[in-house]
Formats: structure tokens, C-alpha cells, sequence
């Protein structure tokens, strides 16, 4: 019950910071993009914006998100309430999480319609969201401005990003199948090219390791570097 009412507390914090506001644009955009690209390169174009900015603005907004919470004072009040570390870590990826499957599922619907195939954007979508997040919350907790933020979100950014090359055919060699970024766009592809039972497996297998690799990592760095500064 209280991770559903620190999410609720999430989305809200989310609305009155606008960024809802602002995705509901950019998805309105990239609909407007994608709807003067022709069907041969649509596809592509499509599977290019939402991996790369719908996919993974969770490890954008989380370094704004904790910058701006530590900057108010909130963690000096909400840990001395019996909310738990990994109910506050879970709320803010989740959350970040609907907004992504939002701004995506208007993006595709509107440009190639309803089809019952979504559910694998929708799982794709979802599990790159919450290693974004995880990812990007390892890093935010461990600086003390945006700008500090905007020049370590490279290191992890570029070598995530590094499948959608292959999308591009810029660039395919099996090394990508050791990038996480390549099982989740692997599974959002599945909405034009379902997975065999192998990609299935590998894609389960790459998210469960790496998903809980980085929560441990992401709680260990918020505990040590938010909770041990607040006397937590």
C-alpha cells in the first residue's frame, strides 16, 4: 500500500513539474514526423525514437528528479516516515515507466494503429524504462548539479544507445547481444517482427540479470550517498 501511494505522489510531483506536459508534445511531434516518412523507412525511423528518447528518458528525468528533491529538503522528511529505500527507488522507476508506455503508446497507435502486437512494446518499453531509471539514479545520487549529471549521463547513454546502429545499418556484429539496450530493442521490435523462442529466452535472461544488478548497485549508492548524509 505505500508504494502505490508514493507512485501516486510520484505522478503528481511529475504533473506539477510538467513533464507530462512536455512528452504529451514531443509525442505529438515525432507523431507529425513520422506521419511525412514514408512506409520503407517509417518503420525504422519509429523504432529509432522510441528506443532512443521514449524508452530511456527515465535515466534523464531520475538525475533532474533526486537534484531537485535533495535541492527542497524532502529526503530529510520523507526517511523518517516508515517508507523503506526500495519502496522509494521502485516508485520513482515505475513512474517514470508510465510516462514512457504513455508517450509511446500514443506515438504508435496514432502512426501504425491498434494492433494486439503492442504488448511487446509495451514489455520493451517497460523493461528498458526500469534499467534506465535504475541506471541513471546510480549516477544522480552521486552528484550535486545538472550540469555534474549532464556530463556523466554520456558514460552510461552512449554505450546503451549503441544497438540502434544496427537499426541504422550502421553497424550489427553479435558483440550487441552483451548491450542490455539490444534485448530491449530486440523485444520493442517484436510489434513488426515477433521473437523466436531463443530471443525470447535471451531477452528475459539479459533483463533479469541486469535489472537486478543495478537495483542492488542504484540502492547501495542511494543508501550511501543520500540516507548516510541525512543520518538515515
Amino acid at each position: 500500500m505505500r508504494l502505490v501511494s508514493s507512485i501516486k505522489a510520484d505522478i503528481m510531483f511529475q504533473f506539477r513539474h510538467y513533464l507530462y506536459y512536455v512528452y504529451l508534445i514531443v509525442s505529438a511531434l515525432y507523431v507529425l514526423l513520422l506521419y511525412f516518412i514514408p512506409s520503407p523507412t517509417k518503420e525504422k525511423m519509429a523504432m529509432f525514437l522510441l528506443f532512443s528518447d521514449c524508452s530511456f528518458l527515465g535515466a534523464f528525468f531520475i538525475g533532474g528528479i533526486v537534484l531537485l528533491e535533495k535541492d527542497q529538503g524532502i529526503y530529510h522528511h520523507i526517511f523518517v516516515t516508515p517508507v523503506k529505500v526500495a519502496e522509494f527507488i521502485w516508485s520513482k522507476v515505475i513512474s517514470l515507466a508510465v510516462i514512457s508506455l504513455a508517450s509511446s503508446f500514443i506515438i504508435f497507435v496514432c502512426s501504425f494503429g491498434f494492433t494486439f502486437k503492442l504488448v511487446y512494446l509495451v514489455i520493451g518499453v517497460t523493461l528498458n524504462s526500469i534499467f534506465a531509471s535504475l541506471l541513471g539514479l546510480i549516477f544522480a545520487v552521486r552528484v550535486n548539479s545538472i550540469n555534474q549529471y549532464l556530463l556523466l549521463s554520456p558514460l552510461f547513454v552512449t554505450i546503451f544507445f549503441l544497438p540502434i546502429l544496427e537499426v541504422l545499418t550502421i553497424w550489427d556484429s553479435w558483440l550487441l547481444y552483451f548491450i542490455p539496450g539490444k534485448a530491449g530493442l530486440l523485444l520493442m521490435d517484436g510489434v513488426f517482427n515477433p521473437l523466436s523462442f531463443a530471443e525470447w529466452g535471451y531477452v528475459l535472461a539479459m533483463f533479469a540479470i541486469t535489472i537486478f544488478i543495478t537495483y542492488k548497485l542504484a540502492h547501495q549508492a542511494f543508501y550511501k550517498y543520500i540516507i548516510l548524509k541525512i543520518g538515515g
